[in-house]
């Protein structure tokens, strides 16, 4: 098989995950409790007129009218057409919303992976191959790393440069970040409504769980190369420790790449949300979590949906480099 036969199977395989993500999303969304209608209805009679006027004007809002079978159709219709309706917590379009949370999330996502795979690998690299006491250095602090939380080294960061830094708020932790008394309230998040320099804070304590699992990986693949006959090979040529590394690192490639990224996924979901409300970044996940709160459906539905999309297409990716990389995969 060759790999553009290979590319076309595994995207259309990434083309149904995606599509059975969103409908799932649609189920969960649809049979949570529906805390914020039975808010509403406190204090009237179930059965009065102004209740079951409520419950109509709710469901024609969130677009839950009509049967399951017709409101699943309607659904994927609009999530297919990228037509996700409007917010209605934030009376705006879906689509706006994530246009203009998206940049944000990406602001600090994309720089740390780009920190963690940097640091976690070479640091791996220089584990292995530099001595000992460099050896036990690294791999103390990667283990340290591993075992501080993100909420835990993000509140520490806050907290020690939010007074030289006025424009890192400091977070109201007696109640949702993103929220008060129900509402929407994005108060003191101004600062990072802009994208600049100033994300690479976040993105460093997004890296810090990252870095750790790649390190290991790294570390062990490496140790693994340098008993190895070409890596006495080498050494018999007279090739010092930079070519070793640079051999071992190509060998390590595939299995880093293979057990990386389902690290890098696990990470990135949860990291996401812990970064934007220790920061109080007003990017996707910070609204996915206003939208969950007060079943804002269609704001749920839409961010669900690029969260599900960025996690397919990164699958997608690291098949298609896996399959390029070893053509074994594809026969």
């Amino acid at each position: 098989m060759s790999w553009l036969t290979y590319a076309a199977r595994r995207t259309a395989f990434a083309a149904f995950t995606a599509l059975l993500v969103v409908s799932l999303t649609f189920l969960v969304v649809r049979y949570a409790p529906n805390t914020d209608l039975t808010a509403r209805l406190v204090g009237l009679d179930p059965d009065s007129q102004a209740a079951q006027e409520i419950r109509r004007q709710y469901r024609r809002a969130h677009g839950t009218t009509g049967t399951l079978a017709e409101q699943y159709v309607r659904y994927m219709t609009d999530v297919v057409t990228l037509d996700w309706g409007f917010s209605y917590e934030f009376d705006r379009p879906v689509a706006d919303i994530l246009a203009e949370t998206l940049p944000r999330t990406l602001a600090y996502v994309v720089p740390g992976v780009v920190i963690a795979y940097t640091v976690g690998v070479l640091g791996g690299l220089a584990s292995a191959y530099r001595g000992r006491v460099s050896d036990w250095t690294l791999r103390i602090a990667a283990y340290v790393g591993l075992g501080v939380p993100s909420i835990v080294l993000g509140i520490v960061v806050v907290k020690a440069l939010a007074g030289e830094y006025p424009w890192l708020a400091d977070p109201v932790w007696n109640t949702h970040p993103f929220l008060f008394r129900g509402s929407p309230s994005f108060r003191g998040t101004e600062p990072w409504r802009s994208v600049g320099w100033k994300y690479l804070l976040p993105a460093a304590v997004l890296a810090v769980g990252l870095v750790s699992g790649l390190f290991r990986h790294t570390r062990n693949n490496a140790l693994s190369y340098k008993g190895s006959d070409t890596s006495k090979m080498l050494n018999a040529k007279g090739a010092n420790q930079t070519v070793n590394a640079r051999h071992a690192l190509r060998n390590a490639a595939l299995p880093l790449l293979s057990v990386s990224f389902a690290e890098l996924m696990s990470v990135l979901a949860l990291g996401a949300f812990v970064v934007e409300t220790v920061f109080r970044i007003p990017g996707v996940a910070a609204y996915l979590q206003v939208a969950v709160y007060t079943r804002d459906f269609r704001l749920v539905v839409g961010a669900a949906t690029v969260f599900a999309l960025i996690g397919v297409v990164g699958s997608l990716a690291q098949d298609l480099l896996y399959g390029y990389l070893d053509p074994r995969v594809g026969e």
